[in-house]
This record gives structure tokens, sequence and C-alpha cells, in this order.
């Protein structure tokens, strides 16, 4: 009891001190903080959901969906946890999910410990029939050479065949997302479980294409972008790869109109700086709707 008090303050002098330094992020977080402890103070926030191997910091989707939905992280290996979350920024997963979540009955993104381009790109053709990847021993002409790591943001265009593969990398098509001259645009949707929330349409100039860098991002209906059939392939998709909670990039291709998912994150911030905004917060409620619809209506 003789903390609780101690753990306000300190929350209120975080908060001050964001105000501060940045007030545009410290009054759109302040909205989070808020909304959680409303939550609490309403009995809806005793639900402990365990997490592991890592725990989601604030820029994290997975921070504010606890705090919209009112329920508490518990760091994993937690054996009474029913509800779990695999939670782990790395490409490839070396924590088993028997080891972290002995006992849970569900485990959100259980079946995603490898989000590697080289399996993103052979679950996306086994879905979709056609591909991005290409042989760069064979093919001729402009291809992208891309980390097979995630979040690298290391991709640059050579000119095929190549002497070598390197199996570090991954190696695609250059896909025409030129929308003016000089734009291209990333189409950014938000997987958890059967729903797609909503969908960040992500524009950034032509020579900084591969950067972790957007000059603009506008929340969309994903309904407005993409087909009935291209929605249900990409939550085909989700469900094959083992997506229950993350985001997913993809790019439409100009000349063909062809769609391809080209990252898979399950561990987005989200959403980006670009959108600090009353637009992004309306992103994160429904997210929040859909993860209290799929993971604890039950």
């Amino acid at each position: 009891m003789a903390k609780a008090p101690q753990t306000r303050i300190g929350v209120g002098r975080r908060l001050t001190k964001k105000l501060l330094a940045e007030p545009k992020k410290g009054l759109f977080y302040s909205y989070f903080y808020a909304k959680g402890v409303r939550r609490r103070r309403s009995g809806n926030g005793l639900l402990q959901v365990a997490v592991g191997p890592q725990t989601p910091k604030r820029p994290y989707l997975h921070w504010k969906l606890a705090r919209l939905c009112g329920f508490r992280f518990t760091q994993a290996p937690d054996p009474s946890a029913e509800l779990a979350i695999r939670f782990d920024d790395a490409t490839w997963s070396v924590r088993e999910n028997q080891e972290l979540f002995p006992n849970a009955v569900r485990i959100v993104n259980g079946g995603c410990t490898d989000i590697s381009k080289t399996r993103v790109g052979r679950v996306f053709e086994m879905i979709f029939g056609y591909s991005c990847e290409l042989d760069p021993l064979t093919h001729t002409g402009d291809l992208v050479v891309k980390s097979n790591a995630n979040a690298a943001h290391d991709g640059r265009v050579l000119t095929g065949p190549l002497t070598e593969r390197d199996p570090r990398f991954s190696y695609q098509r250059v896909i025409d997302n030129e929308v003016t001259p000089g734009v291209v645009e990333d189409l950014r949707i938000c997987v958890i479980g059967d729903e797609i929330p909503y969908l960040l349409r992500k524009r950034r100039p032509l020579f900084r294409r591969f950067e972790n860098y957007t000059h603009r991002t506008d929340a969309l209906d994903p309904k407005s972008v993409f087909s009935d059939e291209e929605l249900r392939r990409l939550s085909a998709f989700a469900k094959e790869f083992g997506l229950d909670l993350g985001e997913m990039d993809v790019l439409r291709d100009r000349k063909s109109g062809l769609i391809y998912v080209l990252d898979v994150n399950t561990t987005p911030h989200s959403p980006p700086d670009s959108l600090i905004s009353l637009a992004g917060i309306a992103c994160m409620e429904r997210a929040a709707a859909a993860f209290q619809r799929q993971f604890l209506a039950s």
C-alpha cells in the first residue's frame, strides 16, 4: 500500500517532464495513461496477461492496448497465465512457448517465431499464388537486395545477374509504388486476430524509399484501399504466418495493380510519430476494440 502514492507521483513527474520536453507527445500519451487509470478504477483492470520474453514499453502497440483494454502485463514465465502474448523483438525467436507460458490456453503470436523476409516471401507465394522473390544468379535487370532480418532498413537496388547469393539477404523484384513523381507509398495494415482494424498510408520521397522515414501518414479504412478478395487473402496470409497481433507492410505495384506483403512486424511501434494525433488515437481505439472482441470477450 505504501508504494502506490510513490508510483502515482513518479508517473506524474514523468508526464510533466514529457509535456515540457515534447508537448505533442506528452498530450498524446497522457490519453492512454488516463484511460488506463479509468479502466482500473472501474474494476475492469484486474485481468492479467502474461508477456515474454520481453516486456512492451510505451511506443509499442501492445502497451497502448493494455491501457485501453484495462489489462496488466505479467512477466513470463508465468505458470498461472491463461492468456499470453509472445513479445520478442527479434527476427528469429529462440524461447519456446512451453517454457514461457506452460499453462496458457491461448498464446497470441505463439506460432509467429520466424518473421524473416524469406519466410514472408514463402508464405506470401503460398497464399497469393505469385511471388516477389527473385533468383539473383539468373535474374537480368534491377532487383532489390535487403537484409533477411527484420527492421534493418538497408534495402538497395542492384543490377542482376549477381555473381553470388548471400543467405543473409533477401532478393526481390523492384515494385513500382511511386504514386506521384518522386513519392512512393507504403500500406501498413494492423492485424488483430481475424480483423484488420486500421490501415496507415505512409508516403516518403523516392530517394528515401528504403529508410525508416515517413513524410506523411494518413489513417484509412482498409476497405477503401483493398478489394474484398485482397482483404480475404491478407487475412489468410496472417493466419498461415501465425500473426495474431502486429502489422504488415504491403506495396501495390502501379503497373500490374498487384499487392505484395513484404514485411511482418510482431512488435510494432504504433502509431508512428507522423501520426501522433487524434487520428492516431482513433486507430489505437479501433485496435483495442478488436483485441477485446478477439481475445478478451470470453
